[in-house]
């Protein structure tokens, strides 16, 4: 999973390109909702990753006052947690 593959004001980002060699090397998931990420970024990520097969999951990323964002302020999406949680080995 990458953390910020679309945290441009942060100076952080992915290419789609990377992104699809990092697909095709094995990546399962990558942040799509994240405060970092502009709504057209989203949306770019959410298309990129169903073209992938890549699952697009949320995070808070509590960073305290460095970033100002709270725990729960960005979520996986239910039916993405779901659809995660199937694709998942069983351990036993």
């Amino acid at each position: 999973m990458h953390a910020h593959p679309r945290a441009w004001r942060r100076g952080y980002g992915v290419s789609d390109a990377e992104i699809a060699a990092l697909a095709r090397a094995g990546l399962s998931r990558t942040r799509g909702r994240s405060p970092d990420h502009a709504a057209a970024d989203r949306a770019a990520l959410r298309a990129l990753a169903a073209d992938l097969g890549v699952f697009v999951t949320g995070a808070s990323d509590d960073h305290g006052e460095l970033t100002g964002h709270r725990l729960g302020s960005e979520t996986t999406p239910p039916e993405a947690y779901a659809a995660l949680r199937s694709a998942a080995p069983v351990r036993r």
